[in-house]
C-alpha cells in the first residue's frame, strides 16, 4: 500500500517541511529481455536480485540485506510485461516493493528506449510540439513524462554510495513568472551538479527555507552521515538567514567576492573607468593570495590605498562596506577546503535555466506542476550528456557520471532511472503496510 510518510524534521531549533510520496519501486540495472527471463522463476529471480545487491546495495532498502520473500506477480496491461514484488522485513515492519528492470518508465509509461532522444532534446528547449511531431506521441505526453522525472530526488539521484554527495555548495534564486506573477526558483549547485532547484512563490527568509530545507531533506534521506560544511551565497540577506535556519549554525556560509568587483564594473561609468582599472588591479592582488594571513594583509594594504586614493565616493563605499560586513565570510574560504570561493559553479547553471524559461515564456499551469517541471529540468541536467568534446575532457558522459566515477547503464535515461530507485529516498522512514 502507498502511504503518506511524516515529513516533519527539525533543523535544530527550526523547522521545515517537505512532501514526498513513498517510493516502492527498486529499479535495478538489468535490461528488460533478461528480467522477462527468470521473472517466472523465483529462484533464478532471487539469484538475479542477489547478485545486483552484492553490486549495488545503494539501490535497495536498508532492510534487504535481512533477507526477501516473494510477494506476487503483476501483468501490466500497458507494456505487457510481467513485473514481480518482493516483500522485505518482518513483523509490522513488513513492506512491498516492486522491482523494475532500468529500461522501464515508472507507471509503465513507456521505454527508456523510446523516450532517451526526446528527454535528451529537452535539456536544449526543443518544444513539447516539435517533439510530438518528430517522434509521435502528442505534446502532453513528454510534458508528463518530464514532471514525473521532478518526482525523484535529486540528490538521492546522485548519491550512488555514502560520502558521494558534496559537502559545499553555492545557493542563490533565480527570478521566474508563474501565471505572470513574479516566483522564484531556489537552487543549489555542487560538485557540477544541480543539488536543488525549487520553485516558491516568495523569497522571503520563511519561504526559502521551506525550499532550501528540501535539499537538507533529501541529502539526510540519501545518506544519514552527511553534512553539508559550507555554503556560498551573494550576500541576500534572506538567503543568508533562511539557510541558517535551515542547515543551522554548523554551516559556514561565505559570500561571492566576485559580486563585489563586479558591482564596481557596473556602477563605474566612463567617467571613472581609469578608477575602476586600478580598483581591479588590487583587487586580483587580494584575489591571488594562497593563505589566509596573506589575504588579511593584502587586502589591509588594499583599504589603506582606497583611503588615500582620489577614487569614485561610490567606489569607496562599497569597498568600505565590504570590509566591514562580508570580510570575514571572505577570509572563510581559506579554512574550508573544497568549499566555493565564487558562485561561477551556480552561475553557470543558471544561465542555462533562464534560456528555458525563455524559451517556455515562463510558468504556466498548476504551482505544484511548475514545480516538478523544475526539478524534472535538474535530473536531465545532471544526467542528460554532454557534448563530445565536454565528455572527451571530463573523461566522463554527464555530470553525474562526473561526480559518481561510474554509470550504471550505457543509456543516460536508463542511468537516471536506476538512480532513482525508491526514488532517491531510501533512509525515509518507511510506514509498515496494513
Amino acid at each position: 500500500m502507498k502511504s503518506p510518510i511524516p515529513h516533519n524534521k527539525p533543523a535544530e531549533s527550526h523547522s521545515y517541511t517537505a512532501t514526498v510520496a513513498l517510493k516502492r519501486s527498486i529499479i535495478i540495472p538489468v535490461s528488460l529481455s533478461d528480467y522477462q527471463a527468470v521473472v517466472d522463476d523465483f529462484p533464478k529471480f532471487r539469484a538475479m536480485l542477489e547478485d545486483v545487491y552484492a553490486s549495488h546495495p545503494e539501490l535497495f532498502p536498508p532492510e534487504f540485506e535481512d533477507g526477501f520473500q516473494s510477494k506476487d506477480k503483476r501483468l501490466s496491461l500497458k507494456l505487457q510485461i510481467t513485473l514481480r514484488r518482493i516483500t522485505v522485513g518482518f513483523g509490522e515492519q513488513v513492506a512491498h516493493y516492486q522491482i523494475v528492470p532500468g529500461d522501464v518508465l515508472a507507471y509503465m509509461t513507456g521505454k527508456t528506449e523510446d523516450l532517451e532522444k526526446p528527454l535528451w532534446l529537452r535539456k536544449y528547449s526543443v518544444p513539447y510540439w516539435v517533439l510530438a511531431e518528430i517522434f509521435g506521441r502528442d505534446a502532453n505526453y513528454y510534458h508528463r513524462i518530464e514532471c514525473m522525472l521532478g518526482r525523484c530526488s535529486v540528490v538521492g539521484a546522485l548519491s550512488s554510495k555514502p560520502g558521494i554527495i558534496p559537502k559545499h555548495f553555492v545557493a542563490d534564486e533565480k527570478h521566474a513568472k508563474h501565471l505572470g506573477k513574479k516566483a522564484y526558483i531556489a537552487m543549489a549547485a555542487g560538485g557540477g551538479c544541480v543539488l536543488a532547484a525549487e520553485l516558491t512563490p516568495s523569497c522571503d527568509a520563511d519561504s526559502l527555507r521551506e525550499s532550501y530545507g528540501v535539499l537538507r531533506q533529501e541529502a539526510e534521506w540519501a545518506d544519514p552521515d552527511h553534512r553539508f560544511e559550507s555554503a556560498n551565497t551573494d550576500g541576500f540577506q534572506a538567503t543568508v538567514l533562511a539557510l541558517q535556519m535551515a542547515f543551522g549554525k554548523r554551516l559556514v556560509l561565505m559570500s561571492c567576492i566576485l559580486h563585489l568587483i563586479i558591482s564596481i564594473r557596473d556602477g563605474a561609468k566612463k567617467k571613472f573607468r581609469e578608477h575602476y582599472e586600478e580598483v581591479a588591479d588590487w583587487f586580483w592582488w587580494c584575489y591571488e593570495a594562497e593563505t589566509k594571513r596573506g589575504f588579511a594583509q593584502r587586502w589591509k594594504s588594499f583599504m589603506r590605498r582606497a583611503q588615500e586614493s582620489s577614487w569614485d565616493e561610490k567606489i569607496k563605499g562599497k569597498l568600505e562596506r565590504a570590509n566591514e560586513k562580508k570580510l570575514d565570510s571572505y577570509k572563510a574560504y581559506y579554512d574550508n577546503e573544497g568549499s566555493h570561493r565564487v558562485s561561477t559553479a551556480l552561475d553557470q547553471l543558471m544561465g542555462m535555466l533562464d534560456r528555458r524559461l525563455f524559451a517556455m515564456r515562463h510558468l504556466h499551469g498548476h504551482f505544484e506542476t511548475s514545480r516538478l517541471l523544475i526539478r524534472g529540468w535538474a535530473q536531465i541536467q545532471n544526467f542528460a550528456p554532454w557534448n563530445p568534446r565536454t565528455r572527451k575532457l571530463n573523461g566522463a558522459a554527464c555530470p553525474a557520471e562526473r561526480l559518481n566515477g561510474f554509470r550504471y547503464r550505457e543509456s543516460w535515461l536508463e542511468n537516471l532511472r536506476v538512480s532513482t530507485s525508491m526514488g532517491g529516498y531510501r533512509h525515509v522512514p518507511q510506514i509498515p503496510v496494513e
